[in-house]
């Protein structure tokens, strides 16, 4: 499968998850097919399509806020691959560090769908490409939400915006399922 067929997958397992262990936050939150973004509010095209926006019914009632709450960025990885080590940060990472996903947001998600090797290689693979464009401080570093091997997050500073944001990062990797 390709990465919109996986991306498809997570979200309606994401989807079913909260119908089933989290049934009390199923009417409060809502996984969203990828929608166009818009990086400002001035910008009269879309900019971009996220993966798997996520949007909360109080913030929406709360803030009259109608933008994704949070964000999922998916890309395939292999660590020993450089060319989907650099699309991971060209074409995932670095558009939640420029503000072009999750602008007014402190926190966003990436999903790196493993295609070969293990979390490890793959994050050494990112780090490696980071570190290569001078950006040593932007490595991913054992998650701060959960201690599990294939968790990492990373700080990214913002140059058009006053706050960091923080990432998370959960590699996955699959196995076919029976037939």
């Amino acid at each position: 499968m390709g990465e919109a067929e996986i991306t498809e997958c997570l979200r309606d397992s994401t989807q079913e998850i909260l119908k089933g262990r989290f049934a009390k936050w199923r009417k409060k939150i809502w996984v969203l097919p990828g929608t166009q973004s818009h990086s400002a509010p001035s910008a009269l095209r879309p900019d971009g399509i996220t993966d798997i926006p996520i949007a909360f019914t109080d913030i929406r009632e709360e803030d009259d806020d109608h933008d994704p709450h949070a964000i999922t960025e998916c890309k395939r990885i292999a660590g020993s691959r450089k060319d989907l080590c650099r699309l991971y940060v060209v074409e995932g990472l670095h558009r939640f560090k420029t503000g072009k996903y999750a602008g007014s947001h402190v926190v966003g998600f990436m999903a790196g769908y493993l295609l070969s090797d293990g979390p490890q290689s793959a994050a050494q693979g990112i780090n490696g490409y980071l570190t290569g464009k001078g950006r040593r401080e932007e490595h991913l570093q054992s998650c701060t939400l959960r201690d599990e091997p294939w968790a990492r997050s990373s700080v990214h500073e913002r140059p058009t915006l006053n706050v960091p944001i923080t990432l998370h990062h959960g590699f996955l990797s699959f196995r076919l399922a029976p037939s």
